[in-house]
């Protein structure tokens, strides 16, 4: 088995069978999929269990409202020797794991490959600014996430290295991010800059629910780093500070983006 593709799902009846097919329409077929469902109480587990199709696996696991408690468990049940994660909202386009299997066997010291994306709101799609090489290296992913949980495929062996997911509720909606570091840290990181991702924005999406700024979020985040050994107090003072005097122009940035979205929803 060459990939296993874990998807989570909650309450997700009305967009996950949009998720299954895009990822069941792929152009590389030596995968698996594994679907993860957090106990949803509407009709997800019947409308999964229906697809004939033998890559398909569905477990039920409550996770106690930590996302990262059933991303490891579907990786503990997995067999390939690269992992991706797919949203149960999010849509594949059908090349994504073919482009992104060829860098991986082009260099091994690989352990993260990443695409960009193109937002969907309302049936309508944005394509996202791309991003440079530069922008995925482990100092530069300590000042910004631009890596889209839905785009990553992972190797076993940098999960293996790094550990998987924290499970430590303080990391909510950021678990992903936490890990990309580690492994940034440890192995290349390599961004396709193609959007081969939809990323969808809904009334339910998590980024809905989320209530701390940039700036909050950042101080968990590095805090939680430095406790862990991930980065030293050096290096913590450092991203501290960028975080908190950003230069003008990526203030001004920032600013743009947040007009931006708001203008679409």
């Amino acid at each position: 088995m060459k990939v296993s593709v874990i998807v989570l799902t909650y309450n997700r009846e009305s967009l996950v069978c949009e998720t299954i097919d895009s990822i069941l329409d792929q152009t590389f077929k030596d995968f698996e999929l594994i679907v993860v469902d957090n106990c949803s109480q509407d009709g997800t587990e019947k409308l999964i269990q229906s697809y004939p199709d033998e890559r398909i696996r569905y477990y039920k696991n409550e996770n106690n409202g930590v996302i990262a408690v059933n991303r490891n468990y579907g990786i503990e049940r997995s067999h390939g020797k690269y992992i991706a994660f797919c949203d149960d909202d999010d849509l594949w386009l059908p090349n994504k794991l073919e482009k992104q299997i060829a860098v991986f066997e082009e260099d091994p010291q690989v352990g993260l490959v990443c695409t960009g994306r193109v937002d969907l709101h309302q049936d309508r799609e944005y394509p996202r600014r791309g991003w440079k090489d530069t922008d995925f290296t482990f100092k530069s992913l300590l000042l910004k996430n631009p890596i889209t949980g839905s785009s990553v495929v992972v190797s076993r062996n940098a999960i293996e290295h790094t550990g998987g997911f924290d499970t430590n509720p303080e990391l909510f909606a950021i678990e992903d991010y936490d890990l990309w570091l580690r492994i940034a840290k440890e192995f290349r990181v390599k961004y396709l800059n193609l959007p081969l991702v939809k990323y969808r924005f809904h009334p339910g999406a998590w980024h809905k629910t989320v209530s701390w700024t940039r700036r909050e979020r950042f101080q968990i985040f590095h805090k939680k780093l430095l406790e862990k050994g991930v980065i030293d107090k050096e290096l913590y003072d450092w991203a501290t500070h960028r975080i908190e005097h950003p230069p003008l122009h990526k203030s001004l940035w920032r600013l743009a983006k947040r007009f931006m979205l708001w203008t679409r929803i």
